[in-house]
């Protein structure tokens, strides 16, 4: 488990650490250094972080609540999210996926949102619309 954290910890303070305290947590830095910095990621690599972060989570809960052994199978994300049956919910990462393009595309113009964002709105998945004052 160890090895693993370590891995994980080295990825995200070479690529991400930066991001994460200049543009999300203090917003100190101008538009070519952000640039600079998200032209490292990469986003399959966040995608297997994230399910690192998830298997990490849940084997330490599981381990706490129930003692059982850690399993670090990182957990595999649908993206987009496809809509659920009723009392099967979406990871973690899944619903952060969700809600940030519902979000990012709520923020759109009310105009530009319904001639041209309306057609690229997969349809296979519940669509939640936030409105534009």
């Amino acid at each position: 488990m160890g090895k693993a954290v370590s891995h994980w910890r080295g990825v995200y303070e070479a690529r991400y650490r930066d991001i994460r305290h200049g543009v999300f947590a203090h917003k100190g830095l101008d538009r070519a250094a952000v640039n600079d910095l998200m032209e490292k990621t990469n986003v399959d690599e966040m995608k297997e972080m994230f399910g690192f972060l998830h298997a990490l989570h849940l084997s330490l809960q599981e381990l706490y609540l129930n003692g059982r052994k850690p399993d670090l199978t990182p957990a595999t994300f649908v993206l987009p999210p496809t809509a659920r049956p009723i009392g099967d919910s979406m990871k973690a990462g899944e619903r952060v996926y969700r809600d940030g393009y519902d979000v990012l595309f709520g923020m759109l113009s009310a105009t530009r949102l319904w001639k041209t964002v309306d057609s690229e709105i997969p349809r296979d998945r519940p669509t939640f619309r936030v409105r534009v004052r």
